[in-house]
């Protein structure tokens, strides 16, 4: 069941009956507007598998790049007027120049385990630039609505901080304050921000891999040819780049991480214990 509603802003396109825990939102006008409908059908395909809304940004709401924060700051406040059965838990921002590559994989994968020490509301990958937020995860909750309205402010409060990736340097910013940071985790951008190439660094592994979820055409000039060119690939051989997720190391790889993000806490956690006993004695 496809279901197509515009309100305002954004175009809330349902693919399903289900009740979602995760939505996706992305833009979905630009000056390279071909190619950003080309990628767009690729995330929409991978919605349909898995029956996420998707919130599309059919207009500027602000200037520039901003927008990105204006809109997720305008679902988070929708969701959070909804009782809890009935919002969503996560949403996904997706920049309009990334192309789903593997449908088959869910976002649920990547999520925290309810076992974390913390509470986990930002997933976010870094590049050679450091923070890159062509995509990120986002927990739905007041916590997120404070996030978001740090980094709308963040250039009214602070305008003589030079920033040069403009609201992406703000986010980055805005997670250095320990309110913001303790509740981030930084995953790997295999996971789901990979590159079509290293970026010419040999000791830096971005690039995308067969069976991963996506590829993210950030800083690239042509982006209608690029995205062109590997929707042209994924679509000559399906076989080759789609694959479920047990046939992927994903679920090996992420359990990995989050055990080693809580065995570090404990050893952390001890550390601390014993200077405290030392600092008594």
């Amino acid at each position: 069941m496809v279901s197509i509603h515009n309100s305002g802003w954004r175009t809330l396109i349902t693919l399903g009956s289900s009740a979602p825990a995760i939505g996706k939102i992305t833009v979905a006008h630009g000056k390279q507007n071909k190619g950003y409908q080309q990628a767009l059908s690729t995330h929409l395909a991978h919605a349909k598998v898995h029956q996420y809304p998707m919130f599309l940004l059919n207009h500027k709401l602000i200037d520039g790049l901003w927008n990105k924060e204006a809109a997720l700051l305008d679902v988070v406040l929708d969701q959070l007027t909804r009782s809890k059965s009935e919002r969503l838990e996560w949403l996904v921002w997706v920049d309009a120049d990334t192309v789903v590559m593997n449908k088959q994989i869910p976002l649920e994968v990547f999520l925290p385990p309810l076992s974390c020490h913390k509470e986990v509301n930002v997933l976010y990958t870094k590049d050679w630039n450091g923070l890159n937020n062509g995509v990120f995860f986002l927990r739905v909750s007041p916590w997120a609505m404070e996030f978001l309205s740090s980094i709308l402010a963040y250039r009214t409060f602070r305008p003589d901080e030079e920033l040069d990736f403009t609201e992406q340097s703000a986010m980055a910013r805005v997670l250095e304050l320990d309110q913001y940071g303790h509740h981030a985790v930084e995953c790997p951008p295999q996971w789901f921000n990979a590159y079509p190439n290293d970026g010419g660094d040999p000791m830096v592994h971005y690039d995308h891999l067969p069976g991963q979820l996506l590829v993210h055409f950030a800083g690239i000039g042509d982006k209608t040819e690029a995205i062109g060119e590997w929707v042209g690939k994924l679509e000559a051989n399906r076989s080759h780049w789609e694959m479920l997720v047990g046939s992927t190391n994903y679920e090996q790889q992420i359990m990995e991480f989050w055990d080693g993000l809580d065995e570090e806490h404990a050893i952390q956690q001890r550390l601390k214990q014993e200077k405290e006993r030392k600092e008594k004695e």
